[in-house]
């Protein structure tokens, strides 16, 4: 099952790489953006006036390209068009939160048109977080447009703003994409579906993570993509909620999966104690930064990337205590996860870092995605295997010390625990005949010719009880030289001599060394139909023992016999038989 699951999933990369390609193209919109770059300044313009003055004041705009902290509080952005062969109809920009948006255009005339929207008046598009409000119309040829944000809350709601021809749409690439991610999710169901069927046979509590993590990363995709606006008409405001959330859901979970899955002694306690803690913190944090609280509202986007830093610290510390402790488990972790990691490093980064515009990676995050797909799902059954292993020999071990446990080291027999407990069951299966069989001078045989001698005359007696019909006869040692023989059916009494005369044919032919016979002496008590619950073991194993007693003292090499017709009475047959 192992090798085809492997297979299983090597198929499925070779289709998911064919259509990870598609992930490559860009999204280009039909709509063509202006290519000139906006200016910024730290202020917001209320009146035609106000706007007028800070049009004709070059100098008040930053239009350097390199990157600055624009995030909290007041912000306009001015487009000059007058040179642009492209008409201006939407502003398109980042998802983020902001308290209002004002855009105003300037026609060669001087003129101004004026409108004010908020985050709930933006359309949401396709392809990434981006949102789109149109852009007021004038009369005569537009030659600068200015947008202000009032109480902005994310620097790239700033910085990837752009003026575009016509609103952007779904365009071809962006279907073809689409089209990828949709399967690749479809994909994904097949190691949900593998992991219930796994956790059905193993409650183990990585494979439950495995399904909440790649339910997370579904999630994450559909989000992030966009694909949740052609489901459903989710405003811009519920879009950036559920953005955020699912981003802390999914480092969460991942660090819970990495927790349940890297091999207990291949991880250390401070670790494994930090994770639930780092987890709880993401999805709080998360909380937070989507609640946009005005008193964090000047970090911007910054707050939650860097409060991220320590759930990407711990996933790559994690990483790198398993590889020194040499784990199995986390080399399929470091091949799938390089991806989605490389990309969380420069969606962080360059969120972060002054002078670099922000880069979500989204076409590395959907490969990491592929990639994680793929390689954990083999991870996780590599590991529900090796697990099994550990399960079967653990059952396997606990089976052979519990054989060993039932039987005598030396012989392979019964021992007499074991015999005495399965008693009452086998007086139920029909035997009714105990013999207990004493060799005769065994002290002898180890004092002339050695304990070894010795071992070797007790492992032939007990192959002698083994070759008899093995339904019918069970047989134990007791100890020493003593062995107790159970035998049923209506010849169980010379079944039980026949397997005492045995003895001295069976020693002489397997033992060397000996200059005389070993003989057995023993005492049978056979015990009615309509008696069998009369009495225990302990008090039958003393009559036999009574019967072996007058065997010895009657000469040896002979079995005293007692077959009780009743309880109730003392009323018994006896009979001797000498070899």
């Amino acid at each position: 099952m192992r090798r085809s699951f492997i297979q299983f999933c090597l198929a499925i990369r070779a289709v998911l790489a064919a259509l990870g390609l598609t992930l490559l193209l860009p999204a280009a919109a039909a709509a063509q953006p202006l290519q000139s770059s906006p200016c910024f300044v730290n202020q917001v313009f209320e009146s035609e006036a106000a706007l007028e003055r800070a049009y004709k004041s070059q100098s008040r705009w930053d239009c350097s390209k390199q990157k600055e902290e624009r995030a909290g509080g007041d912000w306009s952005l001015r487009f000059d068009v007058a040179q642009s062969p492209i008409v201006p109809q939407v502003l398109n920009t980042r998802l983020g939160y902001f308290e209002r948006l004002r855009i105003a255009v300037r026609n060669d005339k001087g003129k101004w048109s004026i409108e004010g929207f908020g985050l709930e008046d933006a359309k949401s598009t396709f392809g990434e977080p981006m949102i789109e409000f149109p852009v007021p119309q004038v009369s005569g040829k537009p030659v600068a447009v200015i947008a202000s944000f009032t109480g902005n809350g994310h620097g790239s709601t700033l910085s990837r703003a752009m003026l575009l021809d016509k609103p952007q749409g779904l365009s071809e690439s962006t279907l073809i994409q689409f089209m990828s991610l949709a399967a690749l999710i479809g994909m994904m169901l097949v190691p949900i579906a593998l992991d219930a069927i796994f956790y059905r046979a193993q409650r183990r509590s990585f494979l439950a993570w495995h399904i909440v993590l790649t339910l997370s990363f579904a999630g994450m995709i559909v989000t992030r993509s966009g694909i949740i606006n052609l489901i459903a008409e989710v405003p811009p405001d519920i879009w950036r909620v559920m953005l955020i959330m699912a981003t802390g859901v999914m480092a969460a979970t991942a660090l819970m999966f990495l927790r349940s899955y890297i091999e207990p002694d291949r991880l250390s306690r401070r670790l494994r104690a930090a994770i639930p803690i780092v987890a709880i913190w993401t999805i709080l944090l998360s909380a937070v930064h989507a609640a946009s609280l005005e008193v964090l509202r000047p970090l911007g986007g910054n707050f939650h990337s860097l409060g991220m830093i320590p759930a990407f610290a711990v996933i790559l510390a994690l990483m790198v205590d398993a590889c020194r402790k040499r784990s199995r488990a986390v080399i399929f972790v470091l091949i799938g996860w390089a991806p989605i990691l490389l990309a969380s490093f420069i969606q962080i980064s360059t969120q972060i870092l002054p002078f670099a515009l922000q880069n979500d990676a989204l076409p590395l995050f959907y490969i990491g995605i592929l990639s994680e797909g793929i390689a954990t799902a083999m991870g996780v059954a590599d590991r529900f295997f090796a697990l099994r292993r550990e399960r079967d020999d653990a059952i396997s071990e606990a089976k052979e010390l519990g054989r060993l446990s039932e039987r005598d080291g030396l012989t392979g027999l019964y021992n007499r625990r074991t015999l005495e407990g399965r008693f009452d069951d086998l007086r139920q299966q029909g035997f009714d005949t105990m013999a207990l069989l004493d060799l005769d001078r065994f002290k002898q045989i180890n004092d002339r010719f050695g304990h070894r001698t010795g071992d070797a005359v007790l492992v032939a007696c007990a192959k002698v009880f083994n070759s008899g019909r093995r339904r019918d006869s069970i047989a134990a040692r007791l100890g020493g030289e003593e062995f107790m023989i159970l035998t049923r059916g209506r010849r169980g009494l010379q079944l039980a001599e026949k397997f005492r005369q045995a003895i001295p044919v069976r020693v002489a032919a397997e033992v060397e060394g000996l200059d005389c016979p070993v003989t057995a002496s023993m005492g049978v008590i056979s015990i009615p139909s309509e008696g069998l619950q009369g009495m225990d073991f302990a008090e039958l194993y003393a009559r036999a023992d009574t019967l072996l007693y007058e065997a010895k003292k009657a000469g040896r090499n002979r079995t005293v016999h007692e077959r009780i017709m009743r309880f109730d009475t003392p009323e018994s047959a006896r009979s001797v038989e000498a070899a």
